[in-house]
């Protein structure tokens, strides 16, 4: 077949529009799989809607507090993982010394009672960041109220931890002096006749004499007192503030998990399907280039359509991409309470777009 000739410029085009048919077709079908992704795990989903509409309604009632308030949040919201890891090391730290009791009582293995006293300790101090919780948030700016019942739970668990405190620290100082061959259920009557004989103060002046009951007292003390006071700076002093920033962060990131899931189950599809498609691509790019070198060659006319761009066609993915990049700037990013004023409104005005 000569150069140039009528039919190889025939040949050509023919494979070149099966190569179009075939890109179509692959296309059509990756297509079909991004618009079912949309329309269940995507933005055209219910639970995507329903997700939007949570953080929607959820902003709405931290902006309108903040509107009242006129503040920023006080709290600086630790999440609660980084005060369960401090609890546990405090806990870690204090149970070799307040498991004495526990070796008598439980008359088990030091691994029994050391386990137990860590949960002890833990639930001491978890009490003690309750207290503080309750006592951090007994007044309500938002609603103008004091929360006589916060000061009441606050105060009954103080009660109750200085109790323990005072158990513990008697009874390291009873073991202190006590024979070894006590048995456990000495501890409890030796400290009963103690307090009814001479009262529970003096009883707990005299064990604070013993230097091992004081350490033990002091280092309880400290503990629990850390807990207690890292409420006062975890929580906002308004428990409706503080449980609209926690709804509307609760809501960002289930938004955020879903637009994760859904992004990465948009790039499995494209994946699948990019080496066919970029194949079929690259065999309509060549087959193009050889249509224009054959129609030059002979003089004829190029048209736009034997330049046509096979690419122009792939617009479903990068629509994906782009919306989910919209769907991102709207949800303007984990922001649990407004940190200027600037920056107090701009999440409802976008989300209130998107529903109209």
């Amino acid at each position: 077949m000569a150069y140039g000739s009528a039919a190889e410029e025939s040949q050509v085009l023919g494979a070149r529009a099966q190569s179009l048919s075939r890109y179509r077709h692959l296309l059509g079908q990756r297509d079909g799989k991004l618009a079912t992704l949309r329309d269940t795990i995507g933005p055209a989903g219910d639970r995507w809607k329903r997700a939007e509409d949570q953080l929607y309604h959820a902003a709405a009632d931290t902006r309108a507090i903040y509107a009242k308030l006129g503040r920023l949040t006080d709290g600086n919201g630790l999440a609660v993982g980084w005060f369960i890891g401090a609890a546990i090391i405090l806990a870690l730290l204090e149970a070799p010394i307040n498991k004495f009791m526990l070796d008598n009582i439980l008359r088990g293995s030091n691994f029994d009672s050391y386990v137990i006293s860590v949960f002890v300790t833990f639930v001491m101090l978890a009490l003690a960041h309750y207290a503080g919780h309750h006592l951090r948030q007994f007044r309500s700016e938002y609603e103008e109220r004091i929360y006589l019942s916060k000061i009441v739970v606050s105060m009954v668990i103080l009660i109750i931890l200085l109790g323990c405190i005072s158990v513990l620290t008697i009874g390291r100082a009873f073991y202190s002096t006590a024979a070894l061959v006590a048995v456990g259920k000495d501890i409890f009557s030796e400290i009963g006749r103690q307090v009814i004989t001479v009262g529970l103060w003096q009883t707990l002046k005299a064990a604070l004499s013993d230097n091992s009951a004081l350490f033990l007292a002091c280092l309880n003390t400290a503990g629990l007192a850390i807990a207690f006071l890292a409420a006062f700076t975890r929580y906002d002093s308004d428990k409706n503030y503080e449980s609209a920033i926690d709804a509307e962060r609760r809501a960002n990131k289930a938004l955020a998990k879903l637009e994760t899931k859904y992004s990465q189950a948009v790039s499995r599809v494209a994946k699948n399907f990019e080496p066919k498609l970029s194949g079929v691509a690259a065999a309509y790019g060549a087959q193009t280039a050889r249509l224009v070198t054959l129609k030059a060659n002979r003089g004829a006319q190029i048209t736009a359509e034997d330049q046509y761009d096979i690419a122009q066609e792939d617009v479903l993915l990068s629509q994906a991409r782009s919306e989910l990049g919209q769907k991102a700037q709207q949800r303007a990013a984990d922001r649990p309470a407004p940190r200027s004023i600037e920056e107090a409104q701009p999440v409802l005005p976008l989300m209130a777009r998107e529903r109209r």
